[in-house]
């Protein structure tokens, strides 16, 4: 096995030796399945990796609260830790003021925290639309739909042996401007955006390379429940309603590239 888990429902007894230390901030409230995601994810790139799953200890759990706090851990208990990388996962909450957030303050803490403890940090979704308005000072606008679906996009640059990307999305929110520090990676009129600091050695991904083949179709099948409208997701049903995962090497790539990225700044800086 390449990847060992330190801590959330998927711990295992196996950890990997001599292996790049990841810790996940996981804001989603489905953790199981986030957590087997990005498990499988990693597996993909084929590098020894420790996954350390942590949530904010300010934060009121909604769902699974007793069983998250047995198998997960909280900032204070890896505050002194030095980690290889940083993932910080989407949340629903685009509609909700950052004040209205009750772990708010530890999230900001952890955002200044890692530039000390950790080598290269990724936010996903909601949180790079947070990180963006934060420390970029970039406006976000609020679509009346939800963008949801595979969008393709073409790769400018970082990203070798493709020419686009495809990117499963699934947000209400869409990024206003670009910092003048970024390397866009991609980007569409959708709000379709990765992109690379070097400086601050930070990925911003406003998708989820993550998902798995089924995450877009119970979105949609749990969404059209609550009474929403949405559109369905696009680029992603088969012409018999099936879900196709297109997006499996690029996920790959695009989380390989990180790591890699990962390492050399560590050599350099750590």
């Amino acid at each position: 096995m390449m990847v060992g888990v330190r801590s959330g429902f998927l711990k295992t007894d196996h950890i990997a030796s001599e292996a790049k230390e990841i810790l996940i901030l996981n804001l989603m409230p489905d953790r199981r399945h986030v957590e087997k995601n990005f498990f499988d994810l990693f597996n993909s790139t084929k590098r020894k990796l420790n996954l350390t799953f942590i949530v904010p200890a300010t934060h009121k759990i909604k769902h699974d609260s007793l069983a998250v706090r047995q198998v997960y851990k909280t900032f204070a208990d890896i505050e002194d830790n030095y980690y290889d990388a940083l993932l910080v996962t989407g949340a629903p909450l685009e509609f909700i003021d950052f004040s209205q957030i009750d772990y708010f303050p530890e999230f900001l803490e952890i955002l200044k925290w890692r530039k000390k403890h950790v080598a290269f940090s990724t936010f996903e979704c909601w949180s790079a639309m947070a990180l963006s308005r934060i420390e970029y000072h970039l406006d976000y606008s609020l679509e009346r739909k939800k963008v949801s679906g595979i969008y393709e996009t073409p790769v400018y640059s970082l990203l070798k042996g493709t020419k686009t990307i495809q990117v499963p999305q699934s947000r209400y929110f869409k990024i206003n401007g670009l910092a003048k520090s970024w390397q866009v990676i991609t980007n569409d009129k959708d709000g379709s955006l990765i992109s690379f600091d070097r400086t601050n050695r930070t990925f911003i991904i406003t998708g989820h390379p993550e998902y798995d083949r089924e995450t877009l179709a119970n979105e949609y099948t749990r969404d059209l429940k609550r009474g929403l409208s949405i559109d369905e997701p696009r680029n992603y049903f088969d012409k018999n309603k099936i879900p196709q995962k297109t997006w499996s090497r690029n996920s790959t790539l695009l989380y390989s590239t990180w790591l890699d990225l990962a390492e050399n700044c560590k050599l350099r800086q750590f």
